[in-house]
């Protein structure tokens, strides 16, 4: 009976003992990092309590060791084994910021004797928040440490601002006179900029009158970007008006492309139209850089299908405009009469002009080709009509002269011989004559001596 009972009396302790088991399983372990925990002080407080509350629970249990553990109290010693690894995990840290404290005293003691006054109060704000997160025996050591250096560093900052006023002073005074006198607003802008810089060197305001000097500076400030602001307000204005332009030409090449007739396009027209769109798309610019990217993407793959059915007709006309070469080469080198060859060439420039577009520097290379064989053949052609002109030249000077003799011959008794010798030199200083003007010269001459020579005779005094 008395083992009944004592059983009996386990089952219900085990029955009031699970829930509260139960309970403190569902508890997290404690984490320092978590942000519920201000201090690794009040995270080691929780790993104890919870270690505590483990350990009374477990003795309250006291299960006979040849007796299997209920599936709590495995839990609840595997929770136990837990806290303590998070402990040392939690003591590991804490030696951790010890280190860090100390290495921060350090650099602490330097930058006061370097007059490093920013970083000497970045370095001890850190230290003070180092040491609100370890527990209090362990940073105890270092608190007198901490004290004696802050008021160093709290006689640096009264001495920085002593030292500082007269140039916050100055600083004021720039900014106020750019305010007044404002510059051309990129250099306004640079600056403003400049200034505040050097203001913000000089660290944080903490006394009155160095507040008091700061909001004068940052009046001072605003009214001096204020051109800026307006500036940059217009500049933003006309990259919106180029976007929209641009998307105004994005739109009209869509059209184009779409509606023209290409199988009997304007191929001058064409090129026009792209070379247009192309320097409209250069004038209307800047533009934001993001929102303009999609559509310089766009008005490119437009201007890209355009050009290429614009090269199409480009290859076909250079085509064309090497066999009107390749003509002229051969019409050059037929033997045929240079007057022909000319009329052939003047055919073959009216075909060149009839040729459709095609790009500048091929246009040009078989120009200058095609150039050259017309020069070649109408060079020669000239001097054939040269050689003409001089022929017919010679022929009516020769007429003249001849014509001349006879009317002298006529109506001049004073001509001799030594006028006609001198006749038939100038004759013969024309060079080759045709034959029948050659004939028709001689005669006159013949002619004009013989007459002379009577002439002579019957002047002569009778014997």
């Amino acid at each position: 009976m008395a083992e009944v009972a004592s059983r009996t009396r386990d089952r219900e302790r085990i029955r009031d003992l699970v829930p509260k088991a139960r309970e403190l399983l569902r508890r997290e372990i404690p984490d320092p990092e978590h942000p519920r925990f201000d201090t690794l002080e009040s995270a080691n407080r929780e790993l104890r309590r919870q270690r505590e509350d483990v350990e009374r629970l477990l003795e309250r249990f006291a299960w006979p060791d040849d007796t299997p553990d209920l599936e709590e109290v495995a839990a609840l010693k595997q929770r136990h084994r837990d806290l303590e690894t998070a402990s040392e995990q939690s003591a590991t840290r804490a030696d951790a910021l010890l280190e860090q404290v100390g290495d921060k005293l350090a650099e602490l003691r330097q930058f006061i004797e370097d007059g490093a006054v920013h970083d000497a109060v970045d370095r001890e704000r850190q230290l003070r928040d180092l040491l609100k997160g370890l527990p209090r025996a362990k940073a105890a050591p270092f608190a007198a440490d901490l004290a004696e250096l802050g008021a160093r560093v709290r006689e640096l900052r009264e001495w920085r601002t002593y030292a500082q006023a007269p140039q916050r002073e100055a600083l004021c005074e720039q900014v106020e006179e750019l305010a007044d006198n404002p510059l051309e607003p990129h250099e306004q802008m640079r600056a403003v900029k400049s200034l505040r810089d050097q203001w913000n060197e000089l660290g944080p305001a903490d006394t009155r009158r160095d507040r008091d000097l700061r909001r004068r500076f940052d009046r001072a400030a605003e009214r001096a970007f204020e051109p800026c602001r307006a500036y940059f307000k217009e500049q933003a204005e006309r990259r919106a008006f180029n976007l929209e332009q641009r998307q105004a030409i994005v739109t009209a090449l869509e059209g184009f492309l779409a509606n023209n007739d290409w199988d009997h396009a304007d191929w001058r027209g064409v090129e026009r139209i792209l070379r247009q769109a192309r320097n409209e798309w250069r004038h209307y610019h800047p533009v934001d850089r993001e929102a303009g990217r999609q559509l310089t993407t766009r008005f490119e793959e437009l201007a890209s299908d355009i050009h290429a059915l614009l090269k199409q007709e480009w290859d076909r006309n250079i085509e064309q405009k090497e066999a009107i070469v390749a003509e002229a080469i051969a019409v050059r080198e037929s033997g045929e009469r240079v007057t022909d060859q000319a009329e052939v060439m003047k055919g073959l420039q009216r075909q060149w002009k009839a040729v459709g577009p095609l790009p500048r520097r091929a246009d040009q290379r078989l120009w200058k080709q095609f150039r050259e064989q017309c020069d070649l053949v109408f060079e020669a052609r000239s001097v054939v009509l040269d050689r003409h002109s001089q022929r017919r030249q010679v022929m009516a000077d020769a007429d003249a002269l001849i014509s001349e003799l006879e009317r002298r011959l006529e109506i001049d008794p004073s001509l001799d011989r030594n006028m006609i010798a001198d006749y038939e030199r100038r004759l013969h200083a024309l060079g080759m004559l045709p034959k029948d003007v050659e004939r028709r010269a001689e005669e006159v001459l013949r002619d004009a001596d013989r007459i002379v020579v009577a002439r002579q005779a019957e002047d002569a005094p009778g014997d």
